[in-house]
């Protein structure tokens, strides 16, 4: 116990609201030099949603793509606006080179979720699996260098950009202390593995050496009111491109 408290006290990696505005304008403006770049280049957002159970759900990733969408004004969005594709293309194109697949997240801990993503394009376009980038808000120094290994249909090592480093860090193989080696959390989501279920381990241990007057309680952190998952939410900025869109297309 000791041990877990004291490496999320000195290794934990917190985005908040102003790391996780902060980066939104980062992966923007990322996408903004691309397109300006390669005049040709089409760049496909995919949410981890895509080919999951939850697909219509919206979540975490959903809630950065409006952000990073809302760092694009609507000059910019009428300049790159029929450029930017929120699914895969229906036609193939005449070249792959011209086409960025970008798996959009704020982190990946166990992969499941890029991995989903990963399927639903190569069942789809398998000649498009070397088009594939993922884009965090952030990850450790490991996951950048090596990328990210998918595993599904087919394997492939993808590409790993990110915002923030995120802190590693070892990992006791005998009692797994950390699942990824990082300890990560948000002030929008709270983690799971190596984050919430670490701190329950943690308060479980302490309730079960301690009498009923010195219990404790998860802490506010691990129990977030998510902004996106209230009722009514609106995603305006995916809806603001395809107003765009459809006026280009008139």
């Amino acid at each position: 116990m000791a041990q877990n408290a004291k490496s999320l006290r000195e290794n934990l990696t917190y985005i908040g609201g102003r790391e996780h505005n902060e980066a939104a304008r980062g992966i923007a403006s990322y996408w903004k030099k691309q397109l300006d770049t390669n005049p040709d280049l089409k760049i496909c957002i995919l949410t981890g949603k895509k080919g999951n159970v939850n697909e219509g759900v919206v979540k975490s990733d959903d809630y950065l793509l409006e952000k990073v969408l809302d760092s694009f004004n609507d000059e910019e969005l009428q300049t790159y606006g029929k450029r930017l594709l929120l699914d895969l293309p229906d036609e193939v194109l005449d070249s792959a080179d011209n086409l960025k697949i970008v798996l959009l997240d704020d982190w990946s801990i166990s992969g499941s979720q890029i991995n989903s993503v990963y399927n639903y394009v190569i069942d789809r376009h398998k000649e498009y699996a070397h088009c594939l980038e993922i884009n965090l808000v952030t990850a450790p120094k490991k996951k950048i260098l090596n990328g990210f290994n998918a595993v599904g249909f087919d394997t492939h090592i993808i590409p790993v950009k990110a915002y923030f480093l995120a802190r590693e860090t070892e990992v006791d193989r005998r009692r797994q202390r950390t699942y990824s080696g990082t300890h990560i959390t948000g002030s929008h989501s709270a983690v799971d593995y190596d984050f919430e279920r670490v701190v329950t381990g943690l308060v479980t241990e302490w309730n079960r050496r301690h009498d009923s007057s010195q219990a404790i309680t998860m802490p506010a952190p691990t129990n977030l009111v998510r902004p996106y998952r209230y009722d009514g939410y609106i995603l305006e900025q995916r809806n603001r491109l395809h107003r765009i869109q459809q006026q280009l297309s008139l």
